[in-house]
């Protein structure tokens, strides 16, 4: 999709030639090219005779000769639509920087085309450009970064300011303004390429609360944060709810639309899909309510399958679980074994009782009886020590189990935010204005049937209509019946003219 960015930048004196080379790609930065990045094109214009081959020289001299504290370079770092080709894109930011710079600046610029993150194409220009403006003195590289004389020219250096307003004093909010025009200008431009393109995206350079979003925009992340993947991935995430809110959204309004068009039309239809959503006498808030329910409900089922926070935990929860039933096995194991045990050496007793008395007695020490015995023992040990193993490994599952929980119900809050905070109370707020305007309509319709109401009611004095062939208007009395017959006459006389029949 086309993305919408401009941002204006001023870089200080001392750093115009290094990020000239930075956007040229050129020394130290040539290595960004071998990490699969594109410099896809690139051209300077409106330099000085000096440095017209080597736009480098510009910049080294701007860091060089410029006031102390001064700029060097102003810039402009725009988002260039990936549906454009290589070459359209390219014809795009040449028509660009003649509009907004012409003969005017001396400039800069390159398009960059590294790979995003969704393993496409992100395609952006870099416009560096001199506030210094060009005239048709020859300047030296010195004298031309030097004070402007306005009495004499030839004898200061080039005129420095750039816009509408070049060198004049602005407040804060003129600026922003300035910076505001700058970029519908730019997004103009760039819907005007990808509609001679024959592409349908377009871009809209307005905040998402001038264009009636309600969402949360997204946070710019450095290039360190991105390679960070617990903030990327929460990126992506954020991109595809937003994704999911304009699909929402749209399919919203024409629902409850729809359904308020039936309600007016007293037809009411029952839509399946959505298991009797719309019933008759249900207000268009009422729907929009259900329905954001119902998509929220179905949200939060897709969302928390996808959770790697709670596969994660499921999966620790799982494998105490498994631990846990292992180790009561093992217990149980060797309870049958020692039960067993106790079952051989309590047999022997009875068949050998005089031996086991001697044994007992400590008078003849029998070996197998010792042998018995002794078996019996270390099955008891290891026994309580699987024991106290198993209580341990249940203990360990209980904490998993409630680790679990407490991670789905922090995952169901945090996803519930995060979807009401994306479009739940856009639908709520998009059904309400429909019912504000069902409200208004019910007020006006009200309003006409007072007026007619508070109208005098007109009658008809039916006395005037005494006879049926009389009309009394206040004149005197006209006999039909007599211009009946004068009618019937004159019909026989032009039966029998002559003329032309029809």
């Amino acid at each position: 999709m086309a993305i919408a960015r401009l941002s204006m930048k001023a870089g200080m004196k001392g750093r115009g030639a290094d990020h000239a080379a930075y956007i040229a790609r050129e020394g130290r930065f040539a290595n960004r090219l071998e990490q699969g990045e594109k410099l896809e094109a690139t051209e300077s214009g409106n330099m000085p005779a000096w440095a017209t081959d080597n736009p480098q020289a510009f910049w080294l001299a701007a860091d060089a000769y410029e006031r102390k504290n001064g700029t060097a370079y102003r810039e402009m770092e725009i988002a260039l639509p990936r549906e454009l080709s290589s070459e359209q894109r390219k014809e795009l930011v040449s028509d660009w920087v003649s509009q907004e710079l012409g003969t005017t600046h001396a400039y800069q610029w390159a398009v960059h085309v590294p790979r995003a993150a969704d393993g496409g194409e992100q395609p952006h220009a870099h416009i560096m450009f001199s506030e210094r403006r060009c005239d048709s003195v020859a300047r030296d590289p010195e004298q031309y970064f030097k004070r402007y004389n306005s009495k004499a020219p030839e004898k200061g250096g080039a005129k420095k300011g750039y816009g509408e307003f070049a060198g004049q004093t602005r407040t804060a909010v003129k600026r922003r303004q300035e910076l505001v025009d700058l970029r519908d200008r730019w997004a103009v431009m760039c819907n005007a390429h990808l509609e001679r393109a024959e592409q349908p995206a377009r871009i809209d350079m307005r905040s998402y609360a001038d264009q009636g979003i309600d969402t949360v925009p997204e946070r710019k992340m450095l290039p360190s944060e991105w390679r960070d993947s617990q903030l990327r991935q929460d990126v992506l995430v954020q991109r595809a709810d937003k994704q999911l809110a304009g699909e929402v959204r749209e399919e919203t309004q024409v629902l409850l639309t729809r359904h308020q068009r039936n309600i007016e039309g007293t037809r009411i239809v029952y839509h399946k899909e959505y298991k009797g959503l719309f019933k008759a006498g249900r207000s268009p808030s009422e729907t929009g309510f259900y329905f954001a329910k119902q998509y929220r409900e179905q949200y939060l089922r897709t969302q928390m399958g996808k959770s790697s926070r709670l596969t994660e935990s499921k999966a620790a929860e799982d494998a105490a679980l498994s631990a846990s039933n292992n180790a009561e096995e093992a217990v149980q194991r060797i309870r049958r074994m020692g039960l067993t045990a106790q079952s051989t050496l309590k047999e022997w007793c009875e068949t050998h009782k005089v031996r086991a008395w001697m044994h007992e007695k400590g008078l003849n020490k029998d070996p197998e009886l010792l042998h018995l015995d002794n078996a019996v023992q270390i099955l008891y040990k290891e026994y309580q020590a699987l024991k106290d193993d198993a209580a341990e490994k249940k203990e360990s599952y209980r904490k998993a189990k409630e680790s679990a929980k407490t991670d789905r119900r922090e995952e169901h809050k945090a996803i519930t935010e995060r979807f009401d905070n994306y479009f739940y109370h856009s639908v709520l707020v998009g059904a309400a204005q429909i019912q504000q305007e069902i409200n208004q309509q019910a007020v006006q319709e009200s309003e006409r049937k007072r007026r007619l109401a508070a109208q005098p009611e007109q009658t008809i004095d039916m006395s005037l209509f005494e006879d049926n062939n009389t009309l009394n208007f206040g004149g005197p009395d006209i006999d039909l019946s007599t211009e009946n017959k004068k009618s019937e006459q004159h019909a026989q006389l032009w039966s029998k003219s002559r003329g032309m029949e029809m």
